[in-house]
């Protein structure tokens, strides 16, 4: 199971309904990009006149090296965040009490996985 897996596991467990994560914009096939608006909406590129086309290629690619916030509630002010990268859970505006009773419930995934929870 990949490290994106086990974090989806760690966040049904824990009570998460929603994940917010960071996807970045892949032109398939560009090697040089001119100019971009500060929203990234308007991109300048380089092109050679055969090159040109009406469209391009792109996906949105997952970036694993951002934090996926995951909110306890609908307001988004208690929620966990997930580092991939480190394979920690930071809780955001939990108080000890609400933080220890979700380590209690996916402390039997945290140590299967090897992932911990780091307090702020």
């Amino acid at each position: 199971m990949d490290v994106l897996e086990e974090a989806k596991e760690i966040m049904k467990i824990a009570g998460c309904g929603k994940a917010f994560a960071v996807y970045g914009l892949k032109l398939n096939g560009i090697t040089g990009i001119k100019d971009c608006d500060e929203n990234g909406e308007l991109i300048e590129l380089e092109k050679g006149i055969s090159e040109l086309v009406p469209t391009i290629e792109q996906k949105l690619v997952f970036d694993p090296e951002k934090p996926i916030e995951c909110p306890l509630n609908g307001s988004m002010d208690k929620y966990l965040e997930f580092s991939l990268k480190n394979r920690n859970i930071t809780p955001c505006n939990l108080s000890g009490k609400e933080c220890k009773r979700i380590e209690d419930k996916i402390n039997p995934l945290l140590e299967r996985f090897e992932w911990s929870i780091k307090k702020r």
